[in-house]
């Protein structure tokens, strides 16, 4: 079982720096906008504080902790991937100085006077550098094999020092940071908590809630995966107004799910319109999301799609239908053949979807 150290390590030399619970900079971010993210452990609220640029001198980064929070540091001078911004936990009554610097675009950071983090935290991530570019240049080309594969990597690194340091609170916060599987294929013990002190019981139940979480959406994707069959919703055509029916629309059908909005257009509209001209054949289900009954018949009358399209929900509605498909971005489609079974599911219309669509039974 895992357990906290009682004691915070002493806090040496803060002379000259200006009052506050989190103080720090890092080499590499001066004159830039620093924005701190703070989530509260027991909570799922987020606030974000925005500090005035800086030219490398301390600056206080959170003037009063009052609960155990989670603290990440986001700058436009770091990657735009979390997995490489600096994060830390943050406990009422510690003093935490945040030293660090950007290497290879990559930063390092130490939190000194931290009972949760010590000097370890910066020597694993430093090892996990080249790591992280790796998965920063995967997620830039879309590689989603590179990518797990990068972070399969960064894990393992993490995992490590887990095994060797299974006493560290350094440890539960990178379990805590884990994705599920992992977590349960090297300490499944570890969501039945007992007898631990404020902050294992904090990062415990997160490791929980977070377990709960993922468990509840893998099943939700599942549903919606590739090989299964549709699932089905009602909505509203759009602009009409009538009642909408999945299943009664495509009964027997070759169909496309299109998530779109007027908003997002990358030429993948125009893609969906010679589809449609091309194959009649073949219902194309136009969910929208953010655009009003104007704009959607205003689009669809440009293209010339009006009588061919079926288009659904607007507003907000579509939002929620895209999340019932795990559509993580727009515009997304998803490929339904003639059985009522899901057969592809792309994000872009990419012209391999297309081909594939064309040749769907």
């Amino acid at each position: 079982m895992f357990c906290v150290l009682a004691a915070a390590l002493a806090l040496c030399g803060c002379s000259g720096m200006p009052e506050g619970a989190v103080v720090g900079s890092i080499d590499g971010m001066e004159s830039d906008i620093l924005i701190v993210r703070q989530i509260p452990l027991n909570k799922s609220s987020i606030r974000y504080d925005t500090i005035a640029p800086y030219s490398g001198e301390k600056v206080v980064f959170v003037k009063s902790i009052t609960e155990p929070t989670e603290v990440t540091l986001i700058s436009s001078s770091l990657s735009k991937f979390d997995i490489d911004r600096p994060s830390f936990i943050a406990i009422p009554g510690d003093r935490l100085v945040v030293e660090g610097e950007i290497i290879d675009g990559i930063s390092v950071v130490s939190v000194k006077g931290s009972s949760v983090f010590g000097s370890d935290y910066a020597k694993v991530e430093s090892e996990a550098v080249p790591l992280k570019k790796e998965y920063n240049s995967a997620h830039e080309v879309r590689n989603d094999q590179r990518i797990r594969r990068a972070y399969d990597q960064i894990t393992a690194l993490r995992a490590r020092y887990i095994t060797s340091h299974p006493q560290s609170p350094l440890s539960i916060y990178y379990l805590s940071e884990m994705h599920r599987d992992s977590v349960l294929k090297m300490f499944p013990s570890l969501l039945t908590p007992s007898g631990t002190d404020m902050l294992a019981t904090m990062l415990y139940g997160s490791l929980a809630s977070r377990y709960n979480h993922d468990q509840k959406v893998q099943r939700e994707i599942e549903m919606v995966s590739v090989g299964r069959p549709f699932v089905d919703f009602n909505s509203t055509v759009r602009p009409a107004g009538k009642p909408f029916n999945l299943a009664k629309a495509i009964k027997g059908k070759k169909a496309v799910l299109y998530f779109w909005g007027t908003w997002c257009d990358n030429g993948d509209i125009d893609k969906m319109v010679r589809l449609s001209e091309q194959h009649p054949d073949i219902a194309i289900i136009a969910v929208n999301y953010g655009d009003d009954d104007a704009s959607i018949k205003e689009a669809l009358t440009k293209k010339g799609v009006a009588a061919k399209w079926t288009a659904v929900a607007g507003g907000n509605d579509g939002k929620a239908i895209a999340s019932t498909y795990k559509a993580d971005g727009y515009p997304y489609a998803v490929a339904i053949d003639s059985n009522g079974n899901i057969a592809k599911r792309s994000l872009n219309i990419t012209d391999e979807f297309i081909n594939f669509v064309k040749s769907m039974k």
